[in-house]
């Protein structure tokens, strides 16, 4: 993959000269001659760079802003200071850091997990300025402290996806690195949303459209409500379109139209019945979501403020035996967002380090960092909600979710059960067109949420990643049942941060047509166009599985028999069941990052096994003749008309392992240390 193009052409000569370009260095200087080293600092000559300008990859529409020479990165988990030089630029989208050639460490990171990199963040050390949590320049005792515009010595980048990158600017020129303080502070926390990168381009007409781009909904006309409630089979005497929210005066957060009960009357009526409801922006009443085919049952959601009697009564005429809603309060089952702002941040935490000894010294208290946080226990909590109320559709009870603004948890909570309860939405599109209707058409804080625009800090919470994680504990539980793995669920996060598309940079469907006059929302790009070929492991190639892994289930005792894509999904709720996120929380720390762990050794022998059983099945039919499983690790053969007789010794050691790699590294404090000595080298 290219790192960047040369601006202007090299002679052979130079070429030759390239190789002398020393990538690792010491960040302070020359021999201990610079100011304000101590004599203790090991210090290393550096040669010098050769003038070579490498630029960017840039996206239509990507502007640089600021360009610094002399640039040092530091390298991860390092405590010598130690790293490589190149350039820092600044554009209108990202922070980009460019040089000759990366170090092995990099490359080889890059490699190992190419997947779950952006395809908008091409280079290795691409960060979306929208993407940064926390931006601190370092003073020379050490501390950090707010960036401020002025000359630059050091500053430390912490991102919202966990990761921490450090660059130093005591080789650069002041007027560089003023150059990039006065960028940074100009586009990173913006205050108006006017600075998000998705107003600096548009779609592009000669862009090649994706299969899945050309199928998705918006939810943004009433014909994608006619087509949802004629894919669930619901009658339109029941559900009504209503479009009484054509100019957004009956609220200002919900699409132009979305589907009501019918017995709550045509359109003034309904309007009638909001204005009795609070101020403008919490006017939502009761909104239909989803509704069972086989039992006619309903998923309902509405703001805490409207009417309990009146809208339970209107669902309840709408249900085919007349039968009285459930209305699940998800303020009492659910963290609010607050709760789940301060679970977030300690559950951040516990997991960025930037030294090696403080990773050995947060590795005894690290499980009780992580329990402390919370954030397992309040995915539970949402899981356990989720299973109570699919139980209540499952029984023919109708379900109404009920939060105060009906915009962060309902949104997580109704997404949750559909995907339960509603095989279609556990496909790629399937999954798109949720997100679409749950999130995006009605109106969830993105913009506020993620922090895109810093208007009040205090009103920011990761309620989108924590709905992906609850999404991951269930491609865990059920790993046949879902068309994609959870490397989509990580670009859909990514993408989330960049504030790039407009499925996830306003707050509701009147931000993007107020945003710019005669402006449509298709005027700006959707998540849903991204070029997504180039992922290998992007779709689950267990899914439309589930036949095979239940006749390797009878025979390899490791394996979990898979239930058929078309069943209801009842999620485990218990803690002891659920899986911390290895490849999102740790994938920017290369000793960290899982590679070739128990878990991925798994999955190829799993994989194997299905090709090797499809081939079979090939010559000989679907019939169920013997088959033979041949594990390459351990040579153990596994015969279709017999049980392997090291079955449950083979159990028993995923067990134990298992629980040794809730933390990708070894538990053991000697071995760890020598794995970590061993990267720093």
């Amino acid at each position: 993959m290219e790192l960047g193009t040369l601006q202007k052409s090299t002679s052979s000569k130079m070429s030759k000269h390239i190789p002398s370009f020393r990538s690792y260095y010491n960040a302070f200087g020359q021999n201990g001659h610079k100011k304000g080293l101590s004599n203790g600092d090991h210090l290393e000559v550096v040669e010098a760079q050769p003038d070579i300008k490498i630029l960017p990859q840039l996206l239509p529409g990507e502007v640089v802003i600021a360009r610094a020479q002399g640039v040092h990165v530091f390298q991860p988990l390092s405590t010598n200071n130690q790293g490589q030089i190149g350039e820092l630029y600044v554009t209108n989208f990202k922070l980009s850091f460019q040089t000759i050639t990366f170090p092995e460490y990099r490359r080889s990171h890059y490699a190992d997990l190419q997947d779950f990199w952006h395809p908008w963040s091409r280079g290795l050390i691409d960060i979306p300025l929208a993407s940064i949590a926390g931006l601190f320049r370092v003073a020379k005792n050490g501390r950090r402290k707010p960036l401020k515009i002025g000359p630059l010595k050091k500053i430390v980048v912490v991102t919202k996806n966990f990761r921490i990158e450090t660059f130093s600017f005591l080789q650069s020129s002041s007027t560089d690195s003023h150059g990039v303080a006065s960028a940074l502070a100009g586009y990173v926390f913006p205050v108006e949303k006017e600075r998000l990168f998705v107003f600096s381009q548009e779609s592009s007409a000669k862009e090649k459209e994706s299969p899945m781009r050309a199928q998705h909904v918006q939810f943004s006309v009433r014909n994608d409500w006619i087509v949802e409630l004629s894919r669930l089979s619901c009658r339109t005497d029941d559900w009504r379109i209503s479009q009484a929210n054509e100019d957004f005066h009956l609220c200002q957060n919900l699409p132009k139209c979305f589907v009501v009960p019918a017995a709550v009357g045509d359109d003034s009526q309904l309007e009638t019945l909001c204005v009795q409801l609070t101020a403008t922006d919490d006017r939502r009443p009761c909104i239909w979501c989803w509704s069972s085919p086989v039992t006619g049952s309903a998923l309902c959601r509405m703001s805490s403020d409207s009417p309990d009697e009146t809208m339970s009564r209107a669902v309840q005429q709408m249900h085919p035996k007349k039968h009285p809603p459930r209305i699940m309060d998800v303020s009492i089952f659910c963290p609010s967002v607050k709760d789940l702002k301060k679970s977030f941040e300690l559950w951040r935490d516990a997991f960025l380090v930037e030294s090696t000894t403080a990773l050995e010294s947060s590795d005894d208290k690290w499980f009780s960092e992580m329990d402390s946080s919370k954030w397992m226990q309040n995915i539970s909590r949402c899981l356990e909600l989720t299973r109570m109320s699919m139980l209540e559709i499952e029984q023919g009870v109708s379900v109404i979710l009920k939060e105060p603004g009906d915009r962060d948890l309902n949104c997580v909570m109704s997404a949750l059960i559909q995907l339960c309860l509603d095989p279609s939405s556990r496909t790629l599109i399937g999954f798109q067109r949720l997100i679409e209707k749950e999130f995006v058409a009605l109106g969830h804080r993105f913009q506020e949420r993620l922090g895109l625009v810093r208007t009040d800090p205090e009103k920011e919470a990761p309620v989108f990643l924590f709905f992906l994680d609850c999404v991951f504990q269930l491609t865990v539980q059920y790993p046949a049942s879902f068309e994609f793995t959870d490397v989509y669920l990580i670009l859909l996060y990514d993408s989330s941060l960049m504030g790039a598309f407009r499925t996830f940079s306003m707050n509701c469907q009147r931000d993007f047509l107020s945003s710019r006059k005669g402006a449509t929302s298709t005027a700006y790009p959707s998540a849903w166009q991204l070029d997504l070929t180039a992922k290998q492991n992007l779709t689950n190639r267990l899914y439309h599985s589930f036949d095979l892994l239940n006749r390797l289930s009878t025979t390899v005792p490791i394996i979990a028999a898979a239930s058929p894509v078309t069943e209801n999904l009842t999620p485990n709720s218990v803690i002891p069941f659920l899986t911390v996120w290895k490849h999102c929380y740790f994938r920017f720390i290369p000793p960290l990052a899982l590679r070739g762990g128990i878990e991925q050794k798994m999955d190829k022998f799993i994989y194997r096994a299905c090709d090797e059983l499809e081939s079979l099945c090939r010559e000989i039919g679907m019939g169920s003749g013997g088959m033979a499983v041949i594990r390459e690790e351990d040579g153990v053969s596994v015969d279709g008309d017999g049980q392997d007789s090291r079955g449950d010794e083979m159990r028993n050691e995923v067990i134990r392992r298992r629980a040794d790699l809730v933390r990708p590294f070894t538990a053991h404090t000697a071995v760890a240390s020598q794995s970590l000595m061993t990267f720093q080298k």
